[in-house]
């Protein structure tokens, strides 16, 4: 088992089914080490997106708010209200869908907006109800790749959104290779939260 896990690719889906998102003590190091250069990538996206907005160009479509009409979609927004409720959580998922969208305007970024929509959705469910011992990354993952296939989605955009969800908190994720994780990670750091968005 040992040499399975070193081979795996840590954040990624297949690294969370075999390890439960449990790091070992050089992972942890190397996550850190990583977490460096991204911190400075944050600052660059919130001064952008604060610069962008002060401007009067919202980058912030309304449109992107409103749920496409899917049954992916529709499946999710149910999940939602099943795990977040009316709280934090849900307004958090909301504020990221806003923001993930204005990162991929402003960094040119074209991804499957469906999946976008729902991963950003998603992404903290695992928080929700957490289980001990499993990353709430991978556990959300996990339940998103299930809800997927239950709302009949073919097995690899079933992937795509699990894979997503269970990587987004990964430093260091490349935009043109992991465009979907990326966009939920900078859609979901915390430095984006004082970028104003009307109602959330």
């Amino acid at each position: 088992m040992s040499s399975v896990r070193s081979a795996l690719e840590v954040g990624s889906l297949r690294w969370g089914r075999v390890t439960g998102g449990r790091l070992t003590l050089p992972q942890s190091a190397m996550f850190a080490a990583r977490s460096i250069p991204e911190l400075g990538m944050l600052l660059r996206t919130h001064l952008l997106l604060r610069l962008r907005l002060n401007r009067g160009r919202d980058l912030v479509d309304s449109s992107t708010m409103t749920i496409p009409d899917t049954p992916l979609c529709r499946a999710a927004a149910r999940a939602a209200r099943q795990y977040y409720g009316d709280g934090a959580l849900q307004r958090h998922a909301f504020r990221t869908i806003a923001y993930a969208h204005a990162v991929a305007e402003m960094d040119r970024l074209e991804v499957d907006a469906e999946l976008l929509w729902c991963a950003c959705l998603l992404h903290d469910i695992g928080l929700a109800k957490p289980v001990a011992g499993q990353c709430f990354a991978v556990r959300g993952g996990l339940l998103a790749y299930e809800l997927a296939l239950n709302a009949h989605i073919a097995t690899s955009r079933a992937d795509l959104l699990a894979e997503a969800i269970c990587r987004h908190p990964t430093p260091g994720l490349d935009p043109l290779t992991q465009p979907l994780a990326y966009l939920v990670n900078a859609g979901a750091a915390p430095i984006c939260r004082s970028v104003p968005v009307a109602g959330i």
